[in-house]
């Protein structure tokens, strides 16, 4: 893993992401793919609970989770509170070493 890393959302500071730059990590997070080119990103995030989007409704969107699941074809893993068997690229966010 690089030691630099950009984490870009949806503000419009996305603008001052130094794309072309090699050594640099990209990570997106929620629904960025819906508005940006997944292929750009080296990691992606969804720390929010699974069960917020299975609501649907303006709880969320179950489609979201079939997104994810997509990002697998890229091979971008996605780290979420546990893997699920649906998004078989999802991999679980090391909590405890990140508090360490």
């Amino acid at each position: 893993m690089s030691k630099r890393v950009a984490i870009v959302g949806t503000a419009p500071s996305w603008r001052l992401t130094p794309w072309a730059d090699a050594t640099l990590e990209i990570w997106g997070l929620n629904e960025l793919y819906r508005y940006m080119d997944p292929r750009a990103f080296t990691r992606w995030f969804e720390i929010h609970p699974r069960q917020w989007f299975e609501k649907g409704g303006d709880q969320g969107d179950p489609e979201h989770m079939k997104g994810l699941a997509s990002l697998a074809q890229i091979g971008l893993p996605v780290y979420m509170h546990r893997h699920h068997d649906d998004i078989p690229n999802s991999v679980a966010f090391p909590k405890a070493e990140v508090e360490a």
